[in-house]
């Protein structure tokens, strides 16, 4: 007999596309619409990055919150950090 998965299946939504749509709309709520999410998935998803919702709001570009930050939920390995000359 097979087993059937419960619940709803994972959305793994890229981390970028969370960053762009929370930027674009400013709160959580409007961008979890948009995203067909929860808002309790975003901000999962932001406290696994380390990330806080004012920081991404903050930040003067995406790559400021991006190195380091794994881009998929599903990813064990994260975006390359660029060395600083």
């Amino acid at each position: 007999m097979r087993k059937t998965l419960r619940g709803r299946p994972p959305l793994g939504l890229d981390m970028r596309l969370i960053l762009e749509t929370v930027r674009r709309h400013g709160t959580v709520m409007a961008a979890a619409r948009d995203l067909g999410c929860s808002d309790a998935y975003i901000h999962v998803r932001l406290k696994e990055a380390g990330l806080t919702l004012r920081r991404v709001l903050e930040a003067s570009t995406l790559e400021d919150l991006l190195p380091g930050v794994p881009t998929h939920p599903d990813s064990k390995t994260v975006s390359p950090v660029k060395p600083s000359l």
